[in-house]
C-alpha cells in the first residue's frame, strides 16, 4: 500500500499564521448523514505516536458533532479516545466497525471490497473504504480570521491526470464537497477548493492555483487562477 507523504501547498500554508494545517499523519474527518450529506460526526485520526495536544490543536473541533479520536496502531488495531480523554479503548477493525455501527457512524458493519485511489492516506482510510459511512471528507486546510477563528474550509486537490487548464472538479468528488458546504453553512464559514498540478505524481506546481467556491450543493463555482502569494493572502 502506498501512502501520501506530503502536500506541497499545505506545507507552504503551514508556514503562515493565517491557517490551521494538520501535521503529517493526522486527519480531521467528517462523516455525514447518508442522504442529506449534513455532517453528523467528526473524528480526529492520528498515526501511532502522533496523538498529542500539539497535533490535536491543529485540528479544529466542532463540538456539536465531535465524536472522539482514533489512534492507528497498525492495519488491524485502532485505539478510540472519548472527547477530552487520554485513556483509550483498543479495537481491531471488525470491532471498530461494530462500535461505529452502534453509535450510528456507519450504516453497516459488513465490510465490502471497494476500489481505492492510487494513493491513500493511512490504514484507517483503508478501513474507511471498506465500510458504508454514507460518505466522508477530510478537512485539509482551515483559514483563520483576524481573531484566529476559522473563516474558511479549503479542500486541496492535486492531479496528474489532466493538464492544469483542463482540470475542473470531478463529479465523483461532489459528495465530499457537499459535506464541506453543509459544514460551512452550519458554522457560517466559506468553503473553497484549491487545485494545483501534480506532474507525473512527482512534481507539485503550486505557482498556479485554480480556486473554486462551493456555493451550494453540487455547485462548485470557478473564481480565478492565483499565484501562491495571492492564495496565502486570500486574494481570490
Amino acid at each position: 500500500m502506498v501512502f501520501y507523504e506530503d502536500n506541497k501547498l499545505l506545507k507552504k500554508a503551514k508556514e503562515s499564521n493565517n491557517f490551521l494545517v494538520p501535521n503529517l499523519h493526522t486527519w480531521n474527518v467528517i462523516y455525514p448523514h447518508k442522504q442529506s450529506r449534513v455532517p453528523k460526526a467528526q473524528v480526529h485520526v492520528f498515526e501511532n505516536g502522533h496523538f498529542n495536544t500539539t497535533n490535536a490543536n491543529l485540528l479544529p473541533k466542532f463540538n456539536d458533532i465531535f465524536f472522539g479520536s482514533i489512534e492507528i496502531i497498525n492495519e488491524n488495531c485502532f485505539i478510540y479516545y472519548d472527547p477530552g480523554s487520554s485513556t483509550g479503548e483498543e479495537f481491531n477493525a471488525i470491532e471498530l466497525a461494530k462500535f461505529y455501527k452502534e453509535n450510528d457512524i456507519i450504516y453497516s458493519d459488513n465490510p465490502s471490497p471497494k476500489p481505492i485511489n492510487r494513493y491513500t492516506s493511512s490504514y484507517y482510510h483503508d478501513f474507511q473504504n471498506r465500510y458504508d459511512f454514507g460518505g466522508a471528507s477530510d478537512i485539509d486546510l482551515v483559514r483563520l480570521g483576524s481573531d484566529n477563528k476559522p473563516t474558511e474550509l479549503i479542500e486541496s486537490k492535486r492531479s496528474a491526470k489532466v493538464t492544469f487548464d483542463n482540470w475542473s472538479p470531478y463529479k465523483a468528488d461532489y459528495g465530499h464537497f457537499n459535506i464541506l458546504f453543509n459544514l460551512s453553512t452550519m458554522h457560517n464559514l466559506r468553503a473553497t477548493i484549491a487545485f494545483h498540478y501534480w506532474e507525473n505524481y512527482k512534481i507539485e506546481k503550486i505557482n498556479k492555483i485554480k480556486m473554486y467556491e462551493i456555493i451550494d450543493i453540487d455547485k462548485p463555482k470557478f473564481l480565478n487562477v492565483v499565484n501562491l502569494e495571492e492564495f496565502l493572502n486570500c486574494e481570490y
